[in-house]
């Protein structure tokens, strides 16, 4: 980003947080004498965010693929719902050991 556009980005910001104060000072939600001190909270805290995975990823893909075919009227002769669940489980296990030629093996299925 270059800095004339960050700079006009900032003053932007600057203007809208500014508009913002005045306007809950006009509305009654602030008392002016609230703007003297401000604290700031600057904590960080991890999110915990499952990334997906090769397996859960083909699971979705398959439910989605089933909901489209039945949303056009397709009828499937199967649609290897009980055993996706249970390939991604296992999956997840041979992961977990760090066995994974089983676990490509059991992916590719």
């Amino acid at each position: 980003m270059n800095s004339h556009l960050s700079l006009s980005l900032e003053k932007g910001l600057e203007e809208l947080i500014a508009k913002t104060i005045m306007v809950a000072v006009e509305i009654g939600l602030i008392k002016p004498e609230e703007l003297k001190r401000v604290v700031v909270d600057s904590t960080v805290m991890p999110k915990a965010i499952a990334h997906p995975t090769d397996s859960k990823l083909l699971e979705t893909s398959r439910e989605k693929l089933v909901e489209v075919a039945k949303g056009n009227g397709i009828t499937l002769k199967q649609t290897f719902e009980r055993e996706g669940k249970y390939l991604t489980h296992k999956a997840s296990r041979y992961a977990h050991a760090k066995q994974y030629r089983r676990m490509r093996k059991v992916i590719k299925r």
